[in-house]
């Protein structure tokens, strides 16, 4: 037993020793300091000018471009540097985490994001990220973009302040940085106050069968100040806790828990009278390019969902009294 035991010793000793003498050999890249500006050279900072103002649509994609710069192509620039040995490139994002990698590097906590590319369109990832061979480079004919991405929900105006947002960097060396004059992130959308419908007194003897309905009560959804510049925008018809849907592909949701009235429901339609399904986005058409106050016309109407019996509306299930619900519509701006 003990020869045996010494055996396995022996053994886990030796692979103790070979992975020592494999990690002592692994090459290091982070932070490696093989690189440096040739005499007389030093760190250019390209500023990218924004304009003072950008607007996004307030549902914008996530990962969509919201800004694209001009192409600054570099002339005689003195920041050539060289690298005695194999060397790392990439993108210090000085705004925000970003990890190795990345290729588009976040603002802050701002739902925003930056990239930077050069050579026809080639984007920089985060460094420590590529491996380029020993030698001396520059930057004359270069050309380089800025870019400005919404990566999450931008709910309220957002600031980037002029500066630099990071820099090209090489083990060792910064050669290039980008800077800004800054600009402020405006989130579009228009205005749209609760809306109350009066949808009236009916008789019982309206419905006096299962499917039976009320007169249709016109009203307006208002989309007001809508800002310019949007493209499309949808709406949505959403049951709420107090009235959860009843038939969602025939737009109806139950009365709400305060309503004394029994065996009705609440239907909404469109302006054509076609029952809206529920949770299905619908785009409204009419958005005109320079904004303004506008509104979706929409109706809506009692639905009865009891049983018929023999006594009309007075049948089992069906009681008078106040019926209210309350529906959530949800708009988006693209």
């Amino acid at each position: 037993m003990k020869r045996f035991k010494l055996q396995r010793l022996l053994q886990l000793t030796k692979m103790i020793h070979t992975l020592c003498l494999s990690l002592l050999f692994a090459p290091s890249y982070a932070g490696a300091a093989n690189c440096s500006f040739f005499p007389g050279h030093h760190q250019t900072t390209l500023t990218m000018q924004l304009p003072t103002t950008l607007s996004i649509p307030r549902d914008t994609p996530n990962g969509t471009v919201i800004y694209e710069s001009p192409s600054l192509t570099l002339g005689p620039t003195p920041s050539s540097y060289r690298c005695t040995n194999e060397f790392s490139y990439g993108v210090q994002n000085n705004v925000g985490v970003s990890k190795s990698g990345d290729l588009v590097y976040a603002i802050g906590n701002t739902g925003l994001a930056w990239q930077w590319s050069f050579r026809e369109g080639i984007t920089i990832p985060i460094y420590p990220a590529i491996r380029r061979a020993a030698g001396g480079y520059g930057w004359d004919t270069t050309r380089h973009v800025l870019r400005l991405f919404k990566i999450a929900d931008v709910i309220d105006v957002q600031k980037i302040p002029a500066g630099t947002l990071g820099t090209f960097h090489a083990d060792g060396v910064s050669p290039l940085a980008m800077a800004t004059n800054g600009t402020t992130i405006v989130p579009q959308s228009c205005e749209t106050p609760d809306i109350k419908v009066d949808m009236g007194s009916h008789d019982m003897s309206s419905f006096a069968h299962n499917g039976a309905y009320s007169e249709l009560v016109k009203f307006d959804i208002s989309l007001n100040n809508c800002p310019p510049g949007i493209k499309k925008v949808t709406y949505t018809l959403k049951p709420t806790p107090t009235s959860p849907s009843q038939n969602s592909t025939r737009g109806i949701v139950q009365l709400s828990a305060d309503s004394t009235a029994q065996g009705v429901a609440l239907q909404v339609l469109n302006s054509d009278g076609n029952p809206l399904v529920l949770n299905q986005s619908y785009v409204f058409a009419d958005y005109p390019s320079v904004g303004g106050n506008l509104k979706i016309p929409l109706s809506a109407r009692y639905f009865r969902v009891a049983e018929t019996g023999g006594n009309g509306g007075f049948d089992k299930g069906m009681r008078a009294g106040t019926a209210n619900a309350t529906i959530a519509f949800v708009m988006s701006y693209l």
